[in-house]
């Protein structure tokens, strides 16, 4: 691992966890990463901390965010189970990025129709 590497702080338990209920050995996980074979026994054991690239390798393959590896969170998948864009969330977040502010308009203007059709005391009129 070269210097500018960073290693992260990685929950050895949570790993240990995650590689059992995928049936995985540490052999069999350490190789489906393409990493050493003796690393995983290193995480798990605390002997070692991944770099952000071993550590992205090794959430990818149990299916779990690095978030939850490394113990930010236990939600094991986190962003990983959110639902793709539907089309118009994709239009909306390519008009946010190209600041097309006439498709922003037009967008508000329609959700807001919408909103009044559906109640018209939205505005508080009387």
């Amino acid at each position: 691992m070269s210097s500018r590497e960073t290693q992260m702080p990685l929950n050895a338990a949570k790993l240990r966890k995650m590689r059992e209920k995928r049936g995985l050995s540490q052999r069999e996980l350490a190789r489906l990463c393409n990493i050493g074979e003796t690393q995983i026994y290193r995480y798990e054991n605390e002997k070692g901390e991944p770099s952000a690239d071993f550590l992205a390798r090794i959430a990818r393959r149990l299916e779990v965010s690095t978030d939850y590896l490394l113990d930010l969170t236990d939600d094991e998948v986190g962003h990983l189970r959110e639902e793709p864009l539907t089309v118009e969330q994709r239009r909306l977040l390519l008009a946010l990025m190209d600041q097309d502010a006439r498709y922003l308009m037009l967008l508000a203007s329609n959700w807001l129709e919408e909103k009044l059709d559906s109640d018209p005391d939205l505005l508080g009129g009387d």
